[in-house]
């Protein structure tokens, strides 16, 4: 039987497990040259096991993505020892959710969510660039 709470406690295990380790594994790996560059992470479903689970992938690279709902987007600068969360949005059915008084209530999430609506996740030099 579905069983949303279990499923939740272990995309939030999943998500908590993974970022230690990959961070620390990007840091020491990815070919950054001590410059900026972006960690772009998304979750999957691995439907292949029962109960099915969630996967977490974080991706380094120096272009930044374009915004798509069920990820989230860090900026890291190694030479100052700081990442900065650009956006994270959940997925679209979810986007009510984070809202002031609603179940998940986050402000990031939901200034995130704000943005991706409006269009303000993408650079206007990034629209330009699009356009043409």
């Amino acid at each position: 039987m579905f069983d949303i709470q279990e499923r939740l406690d272990s995309l939030v295990t999943e998500l908590e497990r993974s970022w230690p380790k990959n961070f620390e594994r990007i840091l020491r790996e990815y070919p950054h040259k001590n410059e900026p560059f972006y960690i772009f992470t998304f979750c999957k479903f691995d439907c292949r096991v029962i109960p099915w689970e969630f996967k977490v992938y974080h991706q380094p690279r120096q272009t930044k993505p374009d915004p798509v709902s069920g990820t989230t987007l860090m900026l890291v600068d190694p030479k100052n020892g700081t990442a900065e969360i650009v956006w994270t949005l959940p997925h679209r059915e979810g986007f009510n959710l984070y809202q002031p008084g609603k179940v998940f209530e986050d402000k990031v999430v939901n200034d995130s969510i704000k943005k991706y609506l409006n269009d303000e996740l993408i650079d206007s030099e990034e629209k330009f660039q699009m356009v043409k």
